[in-house]
């Protein structure tokens, strides 16, 4: 029976390849196999040649001489052997060490050689040279001395002077530094003193160093010993590398196709402007500002470069071009201008130096489109310097990465579940959805503006929300008569997005218009129509007429050129009159009245049979008194009310 349950079991070795790595993702990395050569060599070094060679030597002592000698040449052959290299450094090592040992024993035990001082022949002295050296020597401590006592010497007029004026502000160096260092990163390499103009702590990873060097003026007289104490602008001087000198700007601007980019003059429309009284401060925050504006373009230069969307983007120099609608363009221009800041500067002097240091900046206007693009910048710096805590806290930090895409391996998550941690916006993508959104609020503003502007009857009332998002707004139109109050009114939402405007109406219909505004006009219009029908429903009913039909949709007519037209149908009280309204989106608004026949029939007594067989006559309401529709019509109400048979 055992012998019916064995297995046959293989001994040679498998041939898997061990794990190296595990991936977060639950990809395995193997070892590569060894190949041949490389798997000899391995089993090749677990053999003790040594012990081999020993027991041989043993086993063929009586051996012939011939064959002894024959046997150790096959034996030692530096080809054969792999340890033949390591047996020749060990010789030399040998080697070395008799020899250094041997020379040691001389030098301590002085049996053999012994070294003897071997005289040399006395230098000729000359006393000239020796005078001249001392002379020169002297000369070079003394003005040594001489430059420290100056320093000492204006160092304290400074001080003097500083006591002599309490009331204003001190403006030595040391002073300047201090105040330097509280506003920049400084540090120490070697004899200077070098400043950090990077965003790299804020979590920047432009290529560009972005250093300065701050020194100290040198404009002290060493002819004469009354040295004037330095001026307010001359207490430190900022050294900032050239292409960061002057003034830089990145300028956004929606232009026609075809058309070329008006460059704005003037100071940087970047950050706010800053009034100090310390002029390396503006050059530092200028040069700041320029490497800003310069890391900005950078980066929407290799968007457009590795973009692969539907849009062309073409980066032209310093131009970057995109089309955002049929006819239209983003325009991104990067501009700089070497000029120094204090040319620029149209403050005056001495209104400069009355600010108050710790005032506040005050902000220039920027556009929308160029202050959500710094905005755009400042947040993915944000994005790379804030890191999500390991779970648990011991494990390692990896920076940019979330706590869902480091719990991918354990958790054996799909490729599609972890393809939200990879996924990250350019900027430029998202500058251009803002630009699509901006171009068709603006649109969509200008169109309701026009509309409530020639449609003065209905009153239409534009509420725009205050709390809005970057590709995302919302106005609320209302369609009301100032006679019925909030009786008749009508409310339609819109949503605004990139491309495209959502209508949704009071009953809950939405309606999707395209980016052409003139699908949202003739939408309103269609609203307007219906709404002086709804009107008329009102009044009708609250005058006591019955509603005989009433409809948004009515196929009869003339056609309209885009929408339906609503229409309503009413009797009086008596039923002895009619009045239809009809109202479209192009044709107007039109009224018609049936009024009962002279005379019927004996066999028809009931009044209400007046109406059969008459027509409809219409209503001329330009002529009619009244300023607005909602008058006219319950004047003509009224009349037919009270108009008898």
């Amino acid at each position: 029976m055992a012998a019916g349950l064995s297995v046959n079991i293989a001994i040679e070795q498998l041939l898997e390849s061990e794990v190296e790595e595990i991936a977060r993702d639950g990809q395995e990395k193997y070892v590569p196999q060894l190949s041949m050569s490389e798997q000899l060599s391995k089993l090749a070094h677990k053999i003790d040649f040594l012990s081999e060679a020993k027991s041989k030597a043993d086993d063929n002592a009586d051996d012939n001489d011939d064959e002894s000698d024959n046997k150790t040449l096959v034996t030692f052959q530096p080809s054969l052997w792999p340890w033949d290299s390591v047996r020749t450094k060990l010789r030399n090592a040998l080697t070395e060490v008799c020899v250094l040992s041997d020379l040691l024993n001389v030098v301590k035990e002085k049996k053999y050689v012994v070294l003897d001082p071997v005289s040399q022949s006395q230098a000729i002295s000359k006393p000239t040279l020796q005078l001249l050296a001392k002379k020169k020597n002297l000369r070079d401590a003394a003005t040594i001395l001489l430059q420290g006592s100056k320093r000492m010497e204006s160092a304290v007029q400074e001080r003097m002077s500083q006591q002599s004026r309490p009331d204003q502000e001190r403006s030595d160096f040391h002073s300047e530094l201090i105040n330097l260092r509280q506003r920049w990163r400084l540090k120490r390499t070697g004899n200077s003193l070098m400043g950090d103009l990077t965003y790299r702590s804020a979590g920047s990873q432009f290529w560009n160093p972005g250093l300065f060097e701050v020194t100290k003026p040198t404009g002290v007289d060493n002819t004469h010993g009354n040295t004037p104490a330095p001026s307010v602008s001359g207490a430190l001087e900022v050294k900032v590398s050239s292409d960061l000198e002057g003034v830089a700007e990145v300028n956004v601007q929606i232009v026609e196709s075809g058309t070329d980019v008006h460059m704005y003059s003037g100071k940087s429309k970047v950050l706010a402007k800053m009034n100090s009284r310390q002029p390396w401060q503006g050059k530092l925050e200028a040069a700041q500002r320029n490497l800003f504006c310069k890391e900005l373009f950078t980066q929407l230069s290799q968007e457009a470069y590795s973009s692969r969307g539907t849009t062309t983007n073409l980066v032209m120099g310093n131009e970057i071009r995109t089309e955002v609608f049929p006819g239209l363009e983003l325009c991104i221009t990067y501009s700089h201008n070497k000029t120094t800041s204090t040319d620029e500067d149209p403050t005056p002097k001495d209104e400069t130096m009355s600010q108050d240091p710790h005032e506040q900046p005050e902000a220039l206007n920027l556009h929308p489109l160029e202050y959500i693009l710094h905005s755009l910048l400042r947040r993915r710096h944000k994005q790379n310097q804030t890191m999500a805590p390991p779970n648990p806290v011991t494990a390692h930090l990896i920076p940019g990465t979330s706590k869902k895409l480091r719990l991918a391996g354990p958790g054996a998550l799909r490729s599609s579940e972890v393809a939200s941690s990879y996924e990250n916006e350019p900027i430029l993508n998202t500058i251009i959805s803002v630009a699509k959104h901006q171009i068709l609020k603006t649109k969509v503003m200008e169109m309701i503006g026009k509309l409530s502007s020639e449609v003065t009857d209905p009153c239409l009332q534009c509420n725009w929300a205050s709390v809005s998002s970057e590709i995302a707004a919302s106005a609320v139109i209302h369609i009301h008569a100032p006679e019925l109050q909030d009786s008749g009114r009508v409310s339609v939402r819109l949503q605004i997005g990139i491309q495209e405007v959502q209508a949704t109406c009071d009953d809950g219909r939405s309606v999707t218009c395209s980016s052409h505004v003139q699908d949202l006009k003739d939408f309103l219009l269609s609203q307007v129509a219906q709404h002086r029908v709804l009107v008329a429903h009102t009044m009708a009913v609250s005058l006591g007429w019955h509603v005989i039909h009433h409809s948004n949709h009515v196929a009869t007519g003339p056609v309209e050129y885009q929408g339906h037209a609503a229409g309503l149908v009413v009797t009086s009280p008596d039923s002895d009159r009619s009045i239809a309204v009809r109202a479209g989106p192009s044709s107007g608004i039109s009224v018609a009245v049936r009024r009962p026949r002279g005379s019927l029939p004996d066999f028809l007594s009931d009044p209400k049979w007046s109406l059969v067989g008459s027509e409809f006559v219409s209503v001329d309401l330009q002529s009619m008194p009244g300023r607005t529709f909602v008058q006219k019509m319950y004047l003509l109400l009224g009349v037919e009310m009270s108009l008898k048979n």
